[in-house]
């Protein structure tokens, strides 16, 4: 993805990794530091808290693929695959929270929220979690992280049920 930016930004623009133990990375514009404030002060659309996220609807009403690569995009970051392989996708707003509801059905999956009130464990926000269920073969096209889709497979596949008994034995060994 990086190297994708950098091809459509021009030859002038580099980005640097900002340490080896994460993925934060630095923009530089023939050798000097761009600050993301002054390179997307047009795009207000990316300029927004936390809890300001949403969708632009040029992109809620893509094409099929590019919805389903929209919600594979989100699933990478801020998704996981719990039990079951049960997906789910957690953010601090509600608007984004209801988009990717509405994305996830215009994909033919099934998806509806809980909330969590983060404040009474001293947070300053309102935790939204949507979980996605559906096809099996619909949501691995929209898993791309690699332990995700690991995890989803096993349950996908029809594996899971006997590997949790598996494990569920050899532990009380």
């Amino acid at each position: 993805v990086v190297r994708k930016i950098e091809g459509i930004l021009g030859k002038n623009f580099k980005f640097n990794r900002y340490t080896s133990e994460n993925y934060n990375y630095l923009l530089k514009e023939n050798g000097h530091l761009v600050y993301s404030e002054n390179f997307l002060k047009d795009l207000p659309d990316l300029m927004c808290k936390a809890g300001e996220k949403h969708i632009p609807n040029r992109y809620l009403f893509g094409s099929v693929k590019q919805r389903r690569d929209l919600l594979t995009g989100l699933l990478a970051t801020d998704g996981s695959v719990g039990a079951k392989g049960r997906l789910s996708y957690s953010t601090t707003s509600d608007r984004l929270s209801d988009e990717i509801i509405q994305l996830c059905n215009s994909l033919g999956l099934i998806a509806t929220k809980s909330s969590y009130n983060r404040r009474e464990s001293g947070k300053k926000s309102v935790e939204y979690t949507v979980r996605i269920q559906g096809d099996p073969s619909v949501k691995l096209e929209c898993v791309s992280h690699p332990k995700k889709r690991a995890r989803l497979e096993v349950w996908s596949n029809g594996d899971g049920r006997r590997m949790a008994r598996r494990e569920t034995v050899s532990s009380k060994l």
